[in-house]
Formats: C-alpha cells, structure tokens, sequence
C-alpha cells in the first residue's frame, strides 16, 4: 500500500484528526489531515464528500417529514393536492409513514409548496394563467392586509394593454423615519 501524500508539497508527513460537525440534529465528523511538511490542511483525499452528502440528505429527509406535517396541520388534503399536481395516489402518505423516500426533486417541491403555498390553488386551477395572477394577487393582498399598508388594485383591460396593477402605500411612519429625514 502506498502512503498518502500531501497534494500540495508530496511530503507523507501527515497528520489525521476528526471533526465534529453538525447538520440539523445529525452529527457527523469530518476527517482533517495536516501536513507537517508544508502546513497545508483539509480533506486531502475526499473523504468527507460521503458523510456531508449522507448528512444533507437525511436534513432533507426531515425538512419534508416537517412540511408534510404543516400541510396536515393546515388542514391540506394529501389527495386534491396529489390530484391537482398529477402525483401518484398516497404518495404524500408513503412519505410521511417513511414507507419511500421522496427523490430530490420532490423535496424541492415540497419546499416551493411551503415557501408558495398558493401553488397548490394554482395547479387545482390547472395552471390557468388569469387563475395564477387572481391568486397570486390574492396572496399578496393577505400579506399586506397589516395596520399601516394601504393598497390599491387596479384591473384594467383595454385594446392596447392587460393587466393589473398593484401599489402599497406605507400610511404610518416608523418612529426615528421622519427624524433621520428632517436632519439630512
């Protein structure tokens, strides 16, 4: 067997330590090696690559068990968001009971469902686009509907142009705004 080498200078005077690290609640350690030759330090031969990916995936794993379950608690029906988005039937289901693993691109769907949950009210739409705007404005109205935010919605539709348009006006002022303004 050869002995390892340093990548940067050759010399085969190194030195190996772990690393505890953490992703999420899983702990892991990484493998450090030092050179006594040159002083260079780190993953010399790539051995950390299997336990972060390892690490990654189960975080990933937890973070769609966790939406699943804000969606339940939301009172989201598996079934009409499986049907609206052209998903297999229980496959919500065998992700939450961990009977399967959702591949990557579901979790990222999952994330976008959370992050953007009037999506769900889209696809049930079947992506019909003046739907998607009607719900997205819908959306952002409920965001903005906070003592303080006065908004104006203005449809209009005529030969030369469609579209809506949407303004907030702040109506109070923090306290410290008007100051820092009237000693500019």
């Amino acid at each position: 067997m050869t002995k390892k080498q340093c990548p940067v200078c050759g010399g085969v005077h190194l030195k190996c330590s772990f690393v505890k690290k953490a992703i999420g609640d899983n702990e892991f350690s990484l493998v450090n090696y030092v050179c006594d030759d040159c002083g260079e330090e780190g993953d010399f031969f790539n051995e950390n690559d299997k336990e972060l990916s390892k690490a990654l995936v189960q975080k990933h794993l937890e973070e769609s068990l966790e939406i699943l379950s804000r969606l339940e608690r939301q009172k989201r029906n598996f079934a009409g968001i499986e049907r609206a988005l052209n998903i297999p039937q229980r496959t919500f289901s065998k992700w939450k009971n961990k009977k399967t693993k959702p591949s990557a691109p579901a979790i990222a769907l999952l994330k976008f469902l959370d992050v953007f949950p009037w999506l769900i009210d889209v696809a049930d739409n079947k992506f019909d686009k003046i739907a998607a705007d009607n719900i997205l404005l819908k959306h952002v109205c409920s965001l903005v509907k906070k003592p303080g935010i006065d908004r104006r919605i203005i449809y209009y539709n005529d030969e030369s142009q469609k579209g809506i348009a949407v303004s907030f006006f702040h109506t109070t002022t923090r306290p410290g705004a008007q100051r820092y303004i009237n000693e500019k």
